[in-house]
């Protein structure tokens, strides 16, 4: 997280915004129950990388209510239907749809996909020239179905959960850009959106033209933000006391 803040003290603009999808807190599935002592500095960490949407999942959405005074502002909690968060750049509206949650090993029912279909068409209707950003939850496999099924009901789509992440990659026929975190949090995804698409049936993204897109790898390189650091240093010591621990307790047999 020092690192990310890094690089995102480099694109403190209008023209910028900062998007966390579902499970940046947990893991898909938590490998334990969150704890909310060591939740806290985490959402302290969030709030100063100052995301402009965030989405939680189902694992942190279900710890979250303990700690209600110190949730992360702009952050939505996704549920079984699809939710709408309109943001404003300095190129135009950006109107980003979080895809309902799916139960673990679940797969979306034919009701939760007309209703997901008929959200984003209508958006499409209504915001012509607004950029439509899905946000999901499902996993490679079903989000991969969906964008072959419904390519171009979004303009991008930032996937997460279950299956491996993914540099960005276009749909069959350039109408969405699709790609997925990868995990440990140990990589940033940016995304140069050069023009909007236009309501044109014609329009599909162009790489280097009118988009283009860069993984950051969080290295070494990069310098930590000193305020992360400070807010994190709790997470530090308690990490450093457990690895001590387990030294001591060891055996030389």
């Amino acid at each position: 997280m020092a690192r990310r803040a890094t690089i995102f003290s480099g694109y403190d603009d209008p023209h910028t915004l900062r998007i966390a999808g579902p499970y940046e807190l947990a893991k898909w599935p938590p490998a334990r129950p969150l704890d909310a002592e060591r939740v806290k500095p985490l959402i302290r960490g969030y709030e100063l990388l100052a995301y402009d949407l965030g989405v939680l999942g189902t694992s942190e959405a279900s710890a979250l209510p303990l700690l209600a005074k110190d949730q992360p502002q702009t952050w939505l909690r996704a549920d079984s239907h699809p939710h709408i968060h309109p943001m404003t750049t300095a190129m135009g509206s950006v109107m980003a749809v979080v895809f309902p949650t799916l139960q673990p090993d679940g797969s979306p029912s034919e009701s939760m996909l007309s209703e997901l279909v008929t959200t984003l068409t209508d958006l499409r209707h209504s915001h012509p020239k607004a950029l439509l950003v899905g946000i999901s939850s499902w996993g490679r496999e079903h989000e991969r179905r969906f964008l072959d099924d419904h390519e171009g009901r979004c303009d991008i789509l930032l996937g997460s959960g279950p299956g491996p992440g993914l540099t960005s990659v276009f749909s069959s026929h350039a109408k969405t850009l699709w790609t997925r975190a990868y995990t440990k949090g140990r990589t940033v995804n940016k995304i140069e959106i050069r023009e909007f698409p236009s309501p044109s049936a014609s329009f599909n993204w162009k790489n280097g033209r009118n988009i283009s897109t860069k993984l950051l790898v969080l290295g070494e390189k990069i310098q930590d933000n000193p305020a992360m650091d400070a807010i994190l240093a709790p997470l530090d010591a308690v990490a450093k006391a457990a690895q001590t621990k387990r030294k001591n307790g060891s055996c030389g047999h």
